[in-house]
């Protein structure tokens, strides 16, 4: 179950860039080797679906290197555009970052979700995330992979999030990430489960 969720996060985390079409049904998203033995990451109307590998092959997810220092060109914090993810909106604003990374590296994103965290190699490794729809009705996850520096809130606490987006590269993938300046956790929780 650990490995298929991963496998779903990493799938959400990923996107294609260098000029590559816009995944769209059936599409491959990753580049990974197609065969029986790879993950296969493929789109599905702006929600990605993920096939498991064997164990033995499931590849590290997250870096272990250090994150790269802030663009000094960027304006400050302070005066970044923020966006909004809107849970009546939240699959639609989530894919469209994703498919158009560049147009939103760099600004503020605010949402609300579950949190969840992971150790892998003495590393914590999280994300704020919501249910979707999958190949099994509501199995997909859909939100952001996130570095938090501070203590971490239970798994599937709901939490309001808000930090910066950056784009990192891993091995020959890049994904994106929020750098948080601020969470909080929530009494009132939101849709666990969206549908756009």
């Amino acid at each position: 179950m650990k490995i298929i969720v991963l496998l779903i996060l990493s799938a959400l985390l990923a996107f294609s860039g260098g000029g590559a079409p816009a995944p769209g049904p059936g599409r491959s998203v990753a580049s990974p080797a197609p065969g029986p033995e790879s993950s296969r990451l493929t789109g599905n109307g702006g929600i990605l679906v993920a096939s498991p590998a064997p164990e033995a092959e499931v590849p590290r997810l997250f870096s272990s290197s250090p994150l790269p220092a802030e663009d000094e060109a960027l304006p400050p914090l302070s005066e970044r555009e923020t966006v909004e993810i809107k849970e009546n909106f939240f699959l639609s604003q989530i894919s469209d970052i994703y498919l158009n990374p560049d147009e939103y590296a760099g600004k503020i994103i605010k949402l609300e979700g579950m949190w969840f965290s992971a150790e892998e190699e003495g590393q914590t490794n999280a994300a704020v995330v919501r249910y979707g729809p999958g190949c099994c009705l509501n199995d997909a996850l859909a939100g952001f992979e996130v570095v938090w520096g501070e203590k971490n809130p239970q798994n599937e606490a709901w939490v309001e999030a808000c930090g910066l987006l950056e784009k990192y590269r891993l091995e020959d993938d890049e994904y994106l990430r929020l750098r948080l300046s601020s969470l909080r956790i929530l009494e009132r929780r939101g849709k666990e489960t969206v549908w756009r």
